[in-house]
């Protein structure tokens, strides 16, 4: 098979393309979007895999990948960063060295525009080895009683509330306390990160403040409340970090005030998360891990 790898542009007539080969590999949606398709995003890079077509005298999509533009944390540095998203390869070409000339035409790409690591999220960490990617990370899903949340000892000197617009440069600030300490986590700033203050607090059903006696955040949790009060609802927590124990606690008390209503707290973590020393039981049971890779964007073995 003769593939010709080029980079797709948000006036290629290929985004419908791109996007039905996206379902073939990650799932088709219950409802047809009511948007059109578009290549045409903040911080995307796309990449397609043509294959020429005699009968029709053109060319077919038959792979495509997308370079995200980041910034990671390593070292206390931000590193300029390829994210490697929706790579998916048609599957009558499969096993025939379609990502070959893809991830070679990624990589100089993501290079020319400052890239030294790029990293993904592996279906098939084999595959991705090849190309000089090794697993360095989880993304975990834990499940905790939020029974046990509500039992964590009081906070000494933090208090909470509903977090507000003008609290969000104060979140933002916890957050990148925590990630320049780490090696690993997107700086969340930056081209592929384009939300507004008002956009981040409409993602979520709340997000919780927690204040310190000058009253600066000193942590937050960001959450979802989901849907019902029965045995099977859950809190969905995809943030929950503190500059301290107390801060800590006071937000974890929090989610456990829901304990009446959402019998399981459901926690988006990474390796061994500080939170969990501040449970009284050791309920932290593990429902879901991606497992991250990271490689050199810089290799020329590709």
């Amino acid at each position: 098979m003769t593939l010709s790898v080029r980079r797709l542009e948000p006036t290629d007539d290929h985004a419908e393309a791109a996007r039905r080969l996206g379902w073939e590999a990650f799932g088709v949606p219950p409802e047809p979007p009511s948007e059109p398709a578009t290549l045409d995003r903040p911080g995307m890079t796309w990449f397609g895999a043509f294959v020429e077509e005699e009968h029709s005298g053109g060319a077919r999509l038959v792979a495509r990948m997308v370079d995200r533009a980041y910034d990671s944390c390593f070292g206390g540095a931000l590193v300029p960063t390829s994210g490697i998203a929706g790579v998916t390869v048609v599957a009558e070409a499969r096993s025939q060295r379609a990502l070959t000339p893809l991830f070679a035409a990624t990589m100089a790409s993501a290079r020319d525009r400052g890239a030294v690591i790029s990293t993904l999220f592996p279906t098939a960490p084999g595959i991705y080895r090849g190309f000089g990617y090794e697993l360095v990370a989880d993304l975990v899903t834990v499940a905790v009683p939020t029974l046990a949340l509500a039992g964590v000892k009081a906070p000494a000197a933090t208090r909470t509330r509903r977090a507000t617009v003008a609290d969000m440069a104060g979140v933002r600030a916890v957050y990148d306390r925590w990630a320049i300490e780490q090696n690993g986590p997107l700086s969340r700033r930056g081209i592929s990160f384009p939300a507004t203050e008002e956009e981040l607090l409409a993602e979520v059903t709340g997000i919780t403040v927690a204040l310190d006696l000058d009253e600066r955040v000193v942590g937050y949790a960001a959450w979802n409340r989901g849907q019902g009060y029965g045995e099977a609802a859950a809190l969905e927590v995809t943030d929950l970090l503190a500059d301290s124990s107390d801060a800590y606690r006071a937000l974890l008390r929090v989610l456990g005030s829901f304990a009446s209503v959402a019998p399981t707290t459901r926690l988006e973590t990474s390796g061994d998360d500080v939170a969990r020393l501040e449970l009284p039981s050791l309920a932290w049971r593990v429902q879901d891990s991606s497992r991250t890779c990271c490689g050199c964007s810089t290799s020329s073995e590709l």
